[in-house]
Order: structure tokens, then C-alpha cells, then sequence
């Protein structure tokens, strides 16, 4: 059997195509697990800064389904709004697909806590007032989703499966 150059160097360009191809495939694995990780890392630092907003009496019934909330005052509506926005941010990324999903899961199981809660119950209706279409239109694609469905008072469901925001 003799084999001359021109397989030698078809053989030898087939195994260098493939080797860049595994190389390429794993940097951009790499890649998104970096950029993943950077993402988590940002929004948990700004997630402790909207905690922090959060009056004393607040964060301690934020997530508290049964708790009876805290007078209302500017402070906690502005706070939850933050809170909402950072939310509506995160549902953003992961809708884009720049999130991975095991992330979106662990926030947005806070999320469907804290919007049971009846202090952001009682907020929503004061934050419905300003007519926050960034937010709301966030809230609207999470229903759509059907990531968050039948939250009392701000989200439920109704008999043939569509959902109602109440904004």
C-alpha cells in the first residue's frame, strides 16, 4: 500500500480541522460559563443593594406569606420598585438567553415568594398608579412564560389558560 503526500496532507488537515472545531466549541462553553458567572455575580451585588433599600420593618416580611406588612411609606414603595426592576432585568436576560437557566431558576423561585407576599401585594397597587410600563411589560412576558401564574391579587389564571396581569 503506498499512500502519497496529498493524503498525508488531507488526513493531516482533517485532524487539525477537527481538533479547532472540539477547541472552539469548548472556548465558547468556557466563554458563556464566564460571562454566566459574571452576570450572577453583578446582579447578586446589586440584589444586596435593593435588600439594603429596604426598611428594617420591611425586610423582615418581604418574604413572609402570612405576616402582616409594615405601614406603607415612600421608602418601601421606592424600594420595591427597585426590587421589581431588578427582577424585570434579570427575566430580560434570561428571556435573551444571555442566563443560564439554572440561575433564572433560583431567582425566579424568590421572585414567585416575594410576590405572594402581601406587602408586595399591597405595593403593586400603589406602583400601578405610576404607570410603569418597563416593569409591567417584564411581568406580562413572565405570565406569558408561564414561569409565574396564579399569584393572588397581581397575577392569576383563568379558565381557558390565558392570564391577567392586574395593572
Amino acid at each position: 500500500m503506498n499512500i502519497d503526500f496529498n493524503t498525508y496532507v488531507g488526513i493531516g488537515t482533517l485532524i487539525a480541522t477537527v481538533i479547532a472545531a472540539v477547541g472552539l466549541i469548548a472556548g465558547i462553553r468556557v466563554y458563556r460559563r464566564q460571562m454566566n458567572a459574571q452576570v450572577f455575580i453583578e446582579y447578586t451585588k446589586r440584589y444586596e443593594n435593593v435588600l439594603s433599600s429596604f426598611p428594617q420593618e420591611a425586610q423582615k416580611v418581604r418574604l413572609d406569606l402570612t405576616g402582616k406588612p409594615p405601614e406603607p411609606s415612600k421608602e418601601i414603595t421606592k424600594a420595591v420598585l427597585r426590587y421589581l426592576n431588578l427582577c424585570s432585568e434579570e427575566f430580560y436576560l434570561w428571556n435573551q438567553g444571555y442566563l443560564s437557566k439554572k440561575i433564572w431558576q433560583i431567582w425566579e423561585a424568590e421572585l414567585k415568594r416575594t410576590l405572594q407576599s402581601p406587602l408586595l401585594k399591597r405595593e403593586w397597587d400603589e406602583l400601578k398608579k405610576m404607570n410603569l410600563k418597563l416593569i409591567q411589560s417584564s411581568l406580562i412576558m413572565l405570565i406569558k412564560s408561564k414561569s409565574i401564574i396564579n399569584i393572588q391579587g397581581i397575577i392569576s389564571s383563568t379558565a381557558d389558560g390565558a392570564f391577567v396581569l392586574y395593572i
